[in-house]
């Protein structure tokens, strides 16, 4: 029913006259079409080809119009590549616009596109130029020349740029390139052996470049991209990506051409670099990197970092509102001693939310590169503070709010000899090892540490409590009133003393000190050291007194 309901107002449609007339009149405007690229085909095979020599001064004309620039033919041939007519060009010049010799082309082949038809320009499916010899040259005003003529600055407009962008295919075979940089002031480099492709589908450019540079400087570069735009003189329109690998380059020597974004005064290694970038900036950029014996400068007021190697995988994407940083099996040494070992990492900050993770990361080498990183003055003071050492491990960490003002938390993993140094009335510790697991509503921590420490600077005259022994387990479970700590069970032991601890601990969200239940007991005890154990609140001449009065037992 729903069939007949469908067709039968479709059959009425075909069936009206003034339809079948239409009809009619398509089907004879394909013919004439089709008819007519028939007869097209069949000049350009028995006509125009074999005689394309005799031609070739609306060849000329035809490259002239494209290019805007004067080009001049020495000698031409046809025949066909599939159903697409096919040209040899043999000794092909271009001119500047003041009609001085700008590139020479000992051969080109080209094959024609059929959609110069409807571009109503000439359009090339493929284009290969092999063996040129070209000079790339940026004045002291920073103005680009590709054998003489000016390409890709604001302002000039000599044609070559777009009719490039708009062939579907070019590709440069065993080139050699010479770049002068006059802005710069450097020597010309060199690069031999050069291989081009580049295919365009409309607004959509791909290519891939590989070029032999001097051997002191670096191995075969690679270069590749796929990037989307319409007008070079428009970089703020481009978006996509590139990738480069050198498999081996003296990085100090390549500062003579190319601006690095650090001082980088020695180095050297092998580098893969993925670059992702829309609106001329960059979005994200992924590095795998393996370099030996490397200085560099992260800041103007930095001191030099002087690595004797570092190499794995590098990670930075620039979100809408924060960042994100990874790393794969990441591993440095420096000079003076600091070694991170690899490390996997993963950090994703927002304005109101982010998450972190690692399977491991070392404090104290963290701690000890703040010097030599583009940090903020107070991080880099409370780092110091703070002066973090030990090692997490497996850690997860995710959180919503802002650094001041959390709304939730979720963490899980371990630790291993955790310290963080004490200051004024603040606790420290040093050697901590165990595991927590649990978010801002519950969860619980396993302490398992053996020759830890405590700093008490605010409780005991003598700060510093020093345990062979210090094993817990403790839970805790937030509401709306407050936070309640439950202590299953903590056995501590040092050279004083060894005993075990349980009880609760309730802190109110209404603020105050809040409620403690603690019930403890020694199993040994040294009398000798009991005034060491003497908080501050009890005074000095007790504290003296029991020093000199118990002696031992």
């Amino acid at each position: 029913m729903r069939i007949a309901t469908i067709f039968v107002p479709l059959r009425r449609f075909v069936a009206h006259p003034t339809t079948r007339r239409l009809l009619a009149a398509a089907g004879w405007v394909a013919f004439g079409l089709y008819c007519a690229f028939a007869v097209l085909v069949l000049v350009l095979r028995y006509a125009v080809l074999p005689q394309i020599e005799h031609y070739r001064g609306d060849v000329e004309t035809a490259l002239t119009q494209a290019l805007k620039l004067p080009v001049s033919i020495r000698a031409i041939d046809g025949g066909w590549a599939g159903l697409r007519p096919r040209l040899a060009i043999h000794g092909l010049d271009i001119r500047d616009a003041q009609g001085r010799p700008a590139l020479g082309l000992d051969e080109v082949r080209a094959e024609l596109a059929w959609s110069s038809l409807w571009h109503f320009g000439l359009r090339l499916h493929r284009l290969e130029i092999v063996t040129p010899d070209l000079d790339v040259r940026r004045d002291a005003t920073g103005h680009f020349f590709v054998a003489g003529l000016e390409v890709g600055n604001d302002g000039a407009d000599s044609g070559i740029e777009r009719w490039v962008l708009s062939q579907d295919r070019i590709v440069v075979r065993d080139a050699a390139v010479r770049w002068h940089d006059e802005l710069r002031g450097a020597p010309t480099l060199t690069l031999n052996r050069l291989n081009f492709d580049l295919r365009n589908d409309g607004s959509r450019h791909r290519f891939g470049l590989t070029g032999e540079p001097p051997a002191a400087l670096a191995a075969r570069v690679d270069v590749r991209g796929d990037v989307r735009g319409d007008d070079l003189a428009e970089p703020a329109s481009w978006r996509g990506e590139t990738y480069a690998e050198l498999d081996y380059a003296d990085l100090a020597v390549w500062r003579t051409w190319i601006d690095y974004p650090v001082d980088l005064p020695r180095g050297s290694g092998a580098l893969r670099l993925w670059l992702a970038f829309a609106a001329g900036q960059p979005t994200g950029v992924t590095a795998d990197i393996r370099l030996v014996d490397v200085q560099l400068r992260l800041g103007r007021d930095l001191p030099m970092l002087d690595l004797s190697r570092l190499d794995g995988r590098l990670k930075a994407v620039r979100r809408a509102d924060g960042f994100e940083i990874e790393t794969k099996r990441l591993a440095l040494a420096t000079r003076v001693g600091v070694r991170i070992a690899p490390t996997d990492f993963r950090l994703i900050y927002g304005a109101a939310a982010g998450e972190l993770e690692t399977n491991g990361l070392d404090l104290g080498a963290l701690t000890a590169l703040a010097a030599y990183l583009p940090l903020d003055e107070s991080l880099r003071r409370r780092l110091a503070d703070y002066a973090p050492n030990g090692r997490l491990k497996e850690l997860k960490l995710a959180w919503k709010g802002t650094p001041g003002s959390l709304t939730s938390w979720r963490t899980k993993g371990a630790f291993e000899n955790l310290g963080l140094a004490a200051a004024g009335a603040r606790p420290g510790f040093a050697g901590l090892s165990g595991s927590v697991d649990g978010d801002n509503r519950s969860g619980s921590l396993t302490l398992a540490s053996a020759k830890s420490a405590l700093e008490l600077p605010a409780v005991f005259a003598d700060p510093h409590l020093a345990l062979d022994e210090l094993a817990a387990d403790a839970r805790w479970t937030a509401n709306a009133g407050g936070i309640d700590v439950q202590l299953a069970r903590a056995v501590f032991r040092n050279a004083d003393a060894a005993g075990e601890a349980s009880g609760h601990y309730w802190l109110p969200k209404a603020g105050g000190l809040g409620e403690i239940d603690l019930a403890a007991k020694l199993t040994r005890a040294s009398g000798s050291a009991v005034w060491r154990y003497m908080p501050l609140v009890v005074n000095q001449d007790v504290r003296d007194w029991l020093k000199d009065a118990i002696a031992g037992g």
